[in-house]
């Protein structure tokens, strides 16, 4: 759809809305609907991407904020508890510390993995 087909079929929209308040006809609304859906189709197409601005909650902000916190414990002993450095588990989530986590929280690793890609693609697209 070029712009001036936009602008087209903007305007037989709104003469089809005045038609359909007067006549309301299955063809009208069937025609309504198959606009309607052009439109939003070529606008969406035409909106940029949204840019996330915050960065996403890192897998350390999940851990203590989610899991320690509420049981009082501290970072330090349960890094030891499942045999783990507090400097392993805030430099970033490995496959092999997923596992770690997953085993001890009842979580799967794929969930710390996931939380540790979104910060990372959101870090490699500021350049970081």
């Amino acid at each position: 759809m070029t712009p001036s087909e936009y602008e087209k079929a903007l305007r037989r929209v709104e003469e089809l809305q005045r038609e359909y308040a007067t006549n309301p006809t299955r063809e009208l609304g069937a025609e309504l609907e198959k606009l309607a859906e052009t439109i939003e189709a070529y606008e969406d197409s035409r909106s940029p991407t949204p840019v996330q601005t915050v960065a996403p909650t890192t897998p350390l902000e999940v851990l203590v904020e989610e899991y320690l916190k509420p049981v009082g414990e501290p970072l330090e002993d349960f890094a030891q508890r499942i045999g783990a450095t507090v400097d392993e588990l805030q430099g970033g989530i490995t496959r092999e510390l997923a596992e770690k986590l997953g085993d001890a929280l009842g979580t799967t690793p794929d969930f710390w993995t996931n939380l540790q890609s979104s910060v990372d693609g959101w870090a490699a697209s500021r350049g970081a």
